[in-house]
């Protein structure tokens, strides 16, 4: 290849990241990434690309081919010209495959974000636990064994895991409450053999016994569940188990894998079908939902919407990853970053209207997650752990 023809794919590269190719240009480039021997060339291009925005990446054959058969079956479209950032050494291949891309521009360095005070670290395993008298036990650096033991049930801490025992003497009537702050997680076994994940800023109330006839629990908050196939004492019926949420909704399962998304500054219920069958209540209304479907209950409102959504996405927390592939408005964006690292987000004048389309990994460093709201066009000021973003 001639070294004026590498500037071009350089060119279509970048134009194509930030979203802002045109149709003989889109169509140039994949003419180019059908050719076999242009793809170590194609690397080092975005290899590069990645070292001028000071991220160490490699790039192997098989993300570039992912990447580029995205390229091959994308139809052009204009979109908002955002740049992506989170480009890490497992994640640079989206910078071909994600629809809307967000990267440094080398012609538009990105305005540093004003910094006062902040020592921000991306969330972790942990939790409250609070007992049925009132005590509190705290997760965070409890080592492996017994962490609570009262009214017959006992709770203990096994590799990440609170392992909730069977407890036969325990009152359906008293609860213990599982807690995460902002910032926080925590997978759970419960004394059925439900396994449960609960999402940062979220509260799961377990009783100290399950009912013969039924299992009960109430989620605020964000948790995805696997629910233990039962059947009652002394017959072959299923033995239900029920998610209580707010405002007289609640989920009702039998034997199969959702997520439930309540927190209370989402005005809304959303319950998500991964596999199995979930009957969703909201006042005198009941659907079912299939896997892949979202049912949505919105505050003060009649009825419940169904719709498909991508589990992926929906159960992206639970697998470590933020990950948003629908045009997503960036508030929700920040409210998602919020809760994991533990700030506040300040709109002094009005939220702002970008949308984004991306993944990045719960692990990255503040300042990483900071640098990529900055290379949106968002003006922003740390103070603290306040994330003030003006438009």
């Amino acid at each position: 290849m001639m070294h004026t023809d590498i500037h071009r794919m350089e060119y279509l590269l970048a134009r194509y990241s930030e979203g802002t190719a045109t149709a003989e240009e889109s169509t140039e480039l994949e003419t180019l990434l059908l050719q076999a021997e242009l793809r170590p060339i194609v690397i080092d291009i975005l290899t590069k690309m990645a070292a001028e925005s000071n991220i160490t990446a490699h790039i192997s054959e098989s993300e570039l081919e992912k990447g580029a058969a995205h390229i091959l079956h994308r139809p052009t479209k204009k979109v908002m010209p955002l740049r992506r950032i989170w480009l890490t050494a497992a994640s640079i291949a989206l910078l071909l495959t994600v629809g809307t891309m967000y990267y440094i521009n080398r012609q538009h360095p990105v305005k540093a974000p004003t910094v006062t005070v902040a020592q921000v670290v991306p969330g972790k395993d942990g939790a409250i636990l609070t007992l049925a008298d009132g005590s509190q036990v705290s997760l965070d650096s409890a080592a492996n064994g017994t962490v609570a033991a009262q009214n017959g049930q006992t709770i203990v801490k096994k590799n990440g895991q609170l392992v909730f025992m069977p407890n036969e003497a325990g009152d359906p009537n008293t609860f213990t409450t599982v807690s995460t702050p902002k910032g926080r997680q925590i997978q759970l076994v419960l004394p059925d053999g439900t396994k449960a994940w609960l999402n940062a800023a979220s509260t799961l109330l377990v009783p100290t016994k399950f009912d013969t006839q039924g299992r009960v629990v109430n989620v605020q908050g964000e948790a995805y569940f696997e629910v233990a196939k039962l059947t009652m004492p002394g017959s072959q019926q299923r033995m239900p188990f029920r998610v209580i949420t707010r405002k007289n909704v609640y989920i009702e399962v039998l034997g199969t894998h959702f997520n439930i998304q309540t927190y209370e500054n989402d005005n809304s219920v959303k319950a998500t079908l991964a596999e199995g069958s979930v009957k969703v209540f909201a006042g005198n209304k009941a659907t079912l939902i299939k896997p892949g479907e979202q049912a949505v209950v919105v505050d003060n409102q009649q009825g419940i919407e169904v719709k498909a959504v991508d589990i992926d996405e929906v159960l992206a927390w639970k697998n470590g990853t933020f990950m948003f592939k629908h045009r997503t408005p960036v508030t929700e964006v920040l409210k998602q970053i919020a809760r994991w690292y533990d700030v506040e987000v300040v709109y002094p004048n009005g939220q702002p209207t970008a949308v984004f389309e991306g993944e990045m990994q719960r692990d990255l460093s503040f300042d990483q997650v900071v640098k990529g709201l900055s290379a949106m066009g968002l003006d922003i000021t740390i103070e603290g752990r306040k994330l003030i973003v003006r438009q």
